[in-house]
């Protein structure tokens, strides 16, 4: 026997069932997506500035890294050395990390880290210059 409990949805009357990990979770009043009016509502705002979460200019490192990925493309060549080969990495050009594709530059992974020692002032080796 189901030791969950069934509930009338609240819009179309269809008796649904709840799963006892689910019955102290959330309020369950509607049997679907489709009755409770479509997705999620975390979903329904969408990407972007339309995002309930979305930050603006206060978004982190990580953040802004993702939103180059997602607007323009995954990093797919090393712009300091095209011979390079392996990962690459969207390198932040500036330090001020802005949402502008010209602040930013395709590295591949050994070049990345090695700007980003030069920009920060810890490396005692040669230079970058992009």
């Amino acid at each position: 026997m189901k030791k969950g409990i069934y509930r009338n949805c609240q819009k179309c009357g269809i008796e649904f069932y709840i799963q006892p990990s689910q019955i102290n979770y959330r309020p369950h009043i509607y049997c679907s997506f489709k009755c409770r009016g479509g997705a999620p509502s975390n979903l329904r705002h969408g990407k972007g500035k339309l995002s309930p979460s979305w930050k603006g200019d206060k978004a982190g490192y990580f953040a802004l890294h993702e939103w180059v990925r997602s607007n323009y493309k995954t990093a797919d060549h090393c712009e300091y050395d095209p011979s390079h080969q392996g990962r690459f990495e969207w390198a932040n050009i500036s330090g001020s990390y802005l949402r502008d594709i010209n602040d930013w530059v395709q590295l591949c992974a050994k070049c990345h880290r090695q700007y980003d020692r030069i920009r920060r002032g810890r490396y005692e080796g040669g230079q970058i210059s992009l």
